[in-house]
């Protein structure tokens, strides 16, 4: 085998590396914002599917929290605010409703209040304005993690679901599991809030 020919051998092997590297990165971001990160936390918008293909899709919003830390839940308690989403800056989304699993009570210097440390993720019910077309979200997040003291952040997440047949991302099994612990509705999973520990 001559020089040139080994040399081009390898120049082919190297792209074929490359390509197969580049695909499989994608591949595990697919239905997924990049992160947004704090010192304390970390958020992104995740979706059950890679894509769009009916008038509604499962999103999630994703909290990662330092030992430590939390972020609070819909009704807070004595002090803090939940996380809320400014959507406006999205298309084709006709509307966005957050769900929010059964808390963690806390109690700290006589306060109460209820939230979430370690990880949450907050099941999103979104409805498409049109079927057949892409879904392209901008979230605008703000949300208050506390320890000893409490830091309010916003985080900017983007994230895009092309129309096509619905196809399950990584994170459709997190979304449903963490759907099935939203109390209140029955008819869906049989729960609801008597006592909080």
């Amino acid at each position: 085998m001559s020089l040139l020919s080994k040399l081009t051998t390898l120049v082919l092997t190297s792209l074929v590396l490359g390509a197969i590297l580049s695909s499989s990165l994608l591949a595990k971001h697919k239905g997924a914002s990049s992160w947004a990160e704090t010192e304390q936390s970390r958020v992104r918008l995740v979706s059950a599917s890679t894509t769009v293909g009916t008038g509604t899709v499962s999103l999630g919003l994703q909290f990662e929290l330092k030992p430590g830390w939390k972020v609070y839940w819909r009704s807070p308690g004595d002090a803090g605010y939940p996380p809320s989403i400014d959507w406006n800056s999205s298309s084709n989304l006709k509307s966005a409703r957050i769900a929010w699993p059964i808390p963690t009570r806390f109690s700290v210097l006589g306060l109460e209040t209820l939230g979430y440390k370690k990880q949450v993720l907050l099941p999103i019910h979104a409805e498409v304005l049109s079927v057949g077309a892409a879904l392209d979200l901008k979230a605008h997040v703000r949300y208050l993690t506390c320890n000893k003291i409490c830091i309010p952040y916003e985080a900017d997440l983007a994230l895009r679901l092309p129309y096509g047949l619905p196809q399950s991302s990584p994170y459709a099994h997190r979304i449903n599991l963490s759907a099935s612990k939203v109390p209140g509705n029955r008819d869906v999973n049989g729960l609801k809030i008597t006592t909080l520990k």
